[in-house]
């Protein structure tokens, strides 16, 4: 069964969950066949078999010692009204959450243009509900695990830059795999002469904004014009593909530490430091990086 669900694919599951609780269903064929029985002429085009296959497979439903479909789902199986088509899609989607969906959802909201067209088409039966929807999946299935995604991300971003680097012949420490002490990420130059890099990595909708630790800002200030912010702003098709290549940067960028001075409030007794800050620079704060990775780059998010 094809996702994101469609309405259809999500009324074919209701059918076999009504079934399922109006007798008792040997094996996969008898429920099916069940489920067809009870459709309606238009709904004869559902793909029963395949939603079966896929309620089975996602631990939804049981086939021994008889069908049995259980909670959450056996709640949606009294009538094919919106409420119960969107809780099965709600269902269906926590149990296998779209693969963008991790990059999608920034800072608590939905963000429609990180989301593959035809994907958005198939969910926009849910019309208003769709943003709340998606948001409610991305905090009960992936918040707990989007720091090893956004880690993995940065990781990204990082060996980016470091291929950039030798590309041009300049050594390199990727230091951020030491310690996050450093302050920075990579390292060049010699010991008289030091220069830290700071790396952000982006989607294109997310480039405005960068977090710095207490930490990094210290480090940048002290250090001046020996540190920088690099930037390496991603195409949102590697949340999708889980990717990232060459030819999906999209643009390399930095921004100097006297340029991080100034976006920092200069008055710290009407400001206070947490775990991080943000910061915002405008378009023409920003200066273009004269990196250039490779097209032969090649990282896969969800290697260790």
């Amino acid at each position: 069964m094809r996702l994101p669900p469609t309405r259809g694919q999500c009324h074919a599951v209701f059918l076999l969950v009504h079934v399922a609780g109006l007798g008792v269903r040997q094996n996969r064929d008898q429920w099916v066949t069940a489920a067809r029985q009870r459709s309606t002429i238009a709904a004869l085009s559902f793909d029963l078999a395949s939603a079966a296959d896929a309620l089975l497979d996602w631990g939804l439903a049981k086939s021994l010692p008889s069908i049995a479909v259980g909670h959450p789902l056996n709640q949606f199986g009294h009538a094919a009204d919106y409420s119960s088509l969107k809780g099965i899609a709600g269902v269906l989607l926590r149990r296998r959450p779209p693969v963008w969906l991790r990059a999608a959802v920034v800072d608590g909201l939905l963000r429609r243009e990180l989301v593959p067209s035809d994907d958005l088409n198939a969910l926009a039966w849910l019309g208003d509900d769709l943003d709340d929807l998606l948001i409610a999946v991305h905090a009960d299935a992936l918040a707990s695990s989007d720091d090893e995604f956004l880690g993995q991300l940065g990781r990204a971003g990082e060996l980016i830059v470091m291929d950039a680097l030798r590309a041009i012949g300049r050594p390199a420490r990727h230091v951020a795999l030491i310690s996050d002490a450093f302050g920075y990420d990579i390292e060049c130059g010699g010991q008289s002469k030091i220069e830290g890099l700071e790396v952000k990595t982006a989607f294109a909708k997310t480039s405005d904004r960068f977090f710095l630790s207490r930490n990094e800002f210290d480090i940048s200030q002290r250090m001046s014009g020996r540190w920088h912010v690099v930037q390496v702003v991603l195409s949102s098709k590697v949340a999708a593909s889980g990717i990232v290549t060459g030819g999906d940067v999209e643009m390399i960028r930095e921004l100097p530490a006297s340029m991080v001075r100034e976006l920092a409030p200069a008055d710290e007794r009407h400001f206070r430091w947490l775990e991080s800050a943000m910061f915002s620079p405008s378009e023409g704060q920003w200066i273009s990086s004269a990196l250039s990775v490779g097209q032969g780059f090649h990282f896969d998010l969800e290697a260790r």
